[in-house]
């Protein structure tokens, strides 16, 4: 993973994670090594119609309007800006103990 002007973009450790696609591993990264930094803060990401998952995520709109438009032109296909509104994690309980008989 790789982190510039509060992009980030996903290495090939987290590809064929299931659900994840190529993108595989997105959601854990973003959550835990950079929870300080995105805690709280929506990002967003650019896809391309028949492409693979996305990868990168962008802080900033701008920037991924910007990279929607560039493979738009480079790909002549449809390109979405996609916007992440939630999140959902697991959280554990906590080891309790219980009585025998």
């Amino acid at each position: 993973m790789s982190q510039e002007d509060g992009n980030i973009s996903i290495g090939k450790d987290y590809q064929g994670i299931p659900g994840f696609g190529n993108a595989g591993g997105l959601l854990k990264e973003y959550g835990s090594t950079n929870q300080k930094a995105m805690k709280n803060r929506s990002f967003w990401m650019v896809y391309v119609d028949g492409g693979e998952p996305p990868t990168f995520i962008h802080a900033k709109k701008e920037d991924a309007v910007m990279e929607a438009q560039r493979l738009a032109a480079k790909t002549k296909k449809f390109v979405y800006l996609m916007r992440a509104i939630e999140g959902y994690k697991l959280q554990e309980s906590p080891v309790v103990k219980f009585n025998l008989g």
